[in-house]
């Protein structure tokens, strides 16, 4: 039973590793949100939640940033966003990684070479969303 609730808004961050990067393409694949994985605010995205946010993403944003501080559109494009169809396994550098039916995947080109330099030497090392969120919190 629900006899309080309260909601705020507060930003939310989630970074995920890089899954492959192709130094003949410099490309960077990975995942950008994956369903009912606790992230680090402790905060978890049911299947339904994922999909629109990658949808919404692509709607109406598709802006590509620099640690939540610059957007680099020009710098960085994107190939391929998609949420998975099934659940697979990605065949990466350090081994099969599984992939959740619903996880939502990004694919980017590095036209910068400074970027595509920070890549190579591991100073950039996933994706990360920033969102504005509403958080209700239910109390029994």
């Amino acid at each position: 039973i629900i006899t309080e609730k309260s909601a705020s808004d507060v930003e939310k961050n989630w970074f995920v590793p890089i899954l492959k990067a192709s130094e003949e393409e410099r490309t960077v694949f990975g995942i950008v949100l994956e369903p009912n994985v606790t992230d680090l605010h402790k905060d978890t995205y049911d299947e339904d939640a994922v999909i629109k946010a990658a949808h919404h993403f692509m709607e109406n944003m598709q802006n590509i940033g620099k640690n939540h501080t610059q957007i680099i559109n020009g710098d960085v494009k994107i190939l391929e966003s998609y949420c998975a169809p099934v659940d697979m396994n990605l065949e990466t550098p350090s081994g099969k990684v599984k992939i959740k039916k619903n996880t939502w995947l990004m694919k980017v080109r590095i036209i910068a070479e400074d970027i595509w330099q920070q890549v190579k030497k591991g100073e950039i090392t996933g994706f990360s969303i920033g969102a504005l969120a509403q958080v209700t919190d239910l109390k029994e």
